[in-house]
């Protein structure tokens, strides 16, 4: 077999190696695997290719893996066992101040519920939304208040309760992003919102048997919200105070932290839904059990949220292991001929959206509010706008946000829509253009950028066609579905995306023929399907996400207090919403396309290595010439 040949078989499971062993917490059994397989190689580089470079790279690889293995065979469970009882407990002692700002709000906040519930009787329907508050109405004079726990069936309301919920927490972290105030409202929100709830059977006398109902699962359910709340403000903290730190770097440290202290929160989360699914309608309970299992839940929660870490640091226990800090920004970028999992590559478009970021938030508001303006403007003139932009916000509870979330995906596929207002197509591909342009050129100056080119380019062929029309062309295609009515615009929209952007990557890099683009990017595309499927459909569903949030009940409570506040005119007033409709719909998607950008280039560049290896031939040719290891 030709040493080329040998290479191109085995270069997957070399590359793997390398990854799992400077991950930090490499998988024992799959490095032992792996080691058993690089000594064969070994062995038969030993035979075949004594004098060549592939078998001192193979001899180096068998001794960096050795004492690897036998050194963490049981760090799995050793890993988890030590994150529950001495990673987490530092990340919450660290956070403590986090924590206790987010429980005073929070507090504070049921306080405002309270008093404004009984200065105002109308103010329940204002937070809660009139439909709750007629039906808790019904259900207290047909002499069942708990009602609402009984209604559905408990794994229905179970899966329903959980998703809620869990939008909730990842809702209340993520506004952090926003400099920690995000956090500090979405905390205030619920705040009033749960002091409003409470008061509003206070008025019926019903507040012993509500309570004693309620805080079964409220006890874990509130407990996760405040620390959503503080995982959200360490990471705003982090991007608002940065220190010695740049923000990116503060952000990354910051975010980790947050991410951390989110692990109890998705826990305490399931929990509760579970007790509010099966064990809160149960409402003949004796008054002493319920009691007890309330005490006891604030008892766990208090232990090991507010004790535990406590008795820990006071031994000295945390400080034996502070976690390293951040090193400098390295001045070397990324090195593309290299393969990854779709969890690298994922990574890979946060840590790209890192180095343009400021560019592009500045670019991306700038438009936003003009696009927002001049629709605010023209919204009396524009045709089939009252599909589009009349819809506006609700100011439903977020507890109430999972019956609504198709509404407010709603209000973000309306401008994807083409089939109801084609004049959208010229402004979203105006917008995707751009952006696309801004990733591809700073995707091309990392190394690792294959040397390859077409028959038709090495004639001068394909380098005659524009760069820009090989980007242009396979986005306006990409937009054709969304001229579709129905669900049928943007479901084909999400499939044909990854085949454009690979078929504009292919015309960028190799300059190359439309056609003979297009034919590369499917073959490239069938290279490793279950990896692009999980890295763009991960960036997919985050998206989704993240837009869905966007539109959310908290923009229209947000709406409401401008419209409360804002002394403008009631013509000015009326076009607000559909300013704040148009700026943050397209200020969320136009920062999120780099992401799902990033992620189908690092495809391709992962595809190309995968079907050609040039990144392991040239490590392979290079090694023991040069120490400069990214290249």
């Amino acid at each position: 077999m030709r040493e080329s040949e040998f290479i191109r078989q085995n270069q997957a499971k070399w590359t793997e190696f390398e990854a799992l062993f400077n991950s930090p917490k490499p998988e024992p059994r799959r490095l032992t695997d792996l080691y058993v397989q690089i000594t064969e190689d070994l062995a038969y580089a030993q035979t075949f290719y004594p004098n060549r470079s592939v078998r001192a790279y193979l001899n180096q690889l068998s001794q960096r893996i050795f004492q690897r293995v036998y050194r963490n065979r049981h760090q799995t469970w050793a890993g988890i066992r030590n994150f529950w009882t001495l990673e987490l407990p530092r990340e919450l002692w660290s956070a403590r101040l986090d924590l206790l700002l987010s429980f005073l709000v929070f507090v504070g906040a049921l306080c405002i519920g309270l008093l404004s519930s009984v200065q105002d009787p109308g103010f329940a329907e204002l937070i809660l939304g009139p439909d709750y508050v007629s039906m808790t109405r019904d259900n207290i004079e047909a002499g069942d208040p708990m009602k609402v726990y009984k209604d559905s069936k408990p794994i229905d309301m179970f899966l329903r309760i959980l998703l809620n919920n869990l939008l909730v927490d990842v809702l209340t972290f993520v506004s952090g992003v926003l400099f920690a105030i995000g956090t500090l409202f979405v905390v205030l929100y619920n705040g009033i919102m749960v002091g409003s709830f409470q008061y509003f059977f206070v008025e019926y006398d019903l507040f012993r048997h509500s309570a004693l109902t309620i805080w079964q699962h409220g006890t874990l359910e509130i407990s996760a919200m405040v620390l959503a709340g503080a995982a959200g403000l360490t990471m705003g903290r982090g991007i608002a105070f940065p220190g010695t730190l740049t923000r990116m770097q503060a952000f990354r440290l910051s975010a980790v932290r947050g991410l951390r202290l989110m692990a109890p929160v998705v826990l305490m989360t399931l929990m509760a839904a579970f007790l509010e699914s099966w064990i809160t309608r149960e409402t003949a309970l004796p008054d002493a059990l319920r009691l007890l299992a309330i005490l006891g839940w604030l008892t766990l929660v208090l232990g090991y949220l507010v004790v535990y870490p406590f008795r820990l640091a006071r031994s000295g226990k945390l400080a034996d292991a502070a976690p390293a800090p951040l090193p400098a920004r390295s001045s070397i970028p990324f090195s593309l001929n290299r393969l990854r999992s779709s969890g690298e590559l994922f990574a890979l478009a946060f840590a790209h959206f890192g180095r343009i970021y400021k560019l592009v938030l500045r670019g991306v508001l700038l438009v936003a509010v003009g696009l927002g303006l001049l629709a605010a403007a023209m919204m009396d003139r524009l045709p089939n706008h009252h599909l589009i932009l009349t819809e506006g916000f609700t100011t439903d509870s977020p507890f109430q946000f999972l019956f609504s979330a198709d509404h407010y995906l709603r209000l973000t596929a309306q401008f994807g829509n083409y089939n109801a207002a084609p004049w959208l197509a010229p402004i979203n591909l105006l917008g995707f253009f751009l952006l696309t342009m801004l990733v591809l050129t700073l995707f091309s100056g990392y190394p690792g950028i294959p040397n390859r080119t077409t028959e038709a380019s090495q004639e001068g062929i394909g380098r005659s066609t524009p760069r820009w029309l090989g980007v242009l062309a396979p986005l306006a295609a990409a937009q054709l579905p969304l001229f579709l009515p129905g669900f049928w615009g943007p479901f084909a929209f999400a499939l044909l995306f990854p085949l454009c952007i690979l078929w504009i990557c292919s015309a960028w890099w190799e300059r190359s023929l439309p056609w003979t683009s297009l034919v590369r990017a499917l073959h490239l595309i069938r290279v490793d399907i279950p990896t692009l499927v999980a890295g763009f459909g991960s960036m997919l569903m985050f998206s989704v996400v993240g837009m869905a949030l966007v539109n959310s009940p908290v923009s229209g409570f947000f709406l409401d207090i401008l419209h409360a506040n804002l002394p403008f005119a009631e013509p000015v007033m009326r076009r607000l919403p559909t300013f704040m409709l148009v700026f943050q719909t397209y200020a969320a998607a136009f920062l999120l396309l780099p992401l799902s950008l990033a992620v189908l280039v690092g495809y391709y560049f992962h595809a190309l290595e995968l079907s050609e290896s040039q990144g392991l031939k040239a490590r392979v040719e290079g090694f023991g010439k040069s120490s400069n290891r990214w290249t």
